[in-house]
């Protein structure tokens, strides 16, 4: 687990830079908490990181719903 701090950027900027600073090959998420309307309005991480990044596997864990 690695703790960065956010510094003005959006999670999925983060997540990116972290990735691409220690060459991570997998990420591990869980299922969005956002409506779909939100993801339409405000973008969906999961796209942003699949466009900003190559070669790193996305895995993405339901919730119980």
């Amino acid at each position: 687990m690695i703790f960065e701090e956010k510094q003005n950027r959006k999670p999925a900027q983060v997540i990116i830079d972290v990735a691409n600073k220690y060459k991570v090959t997998q990420i591990l998420l869980g299922q969005s908490a956002r409506t779909r309307w939100e993801e339409i309005r405000k973008g969906s991480i999961v796209n942003m990181i699949m466009r900003e990044t190559s070669n790193i596997d996305i895995h993405i864990v339901a919730d119980g719903r």
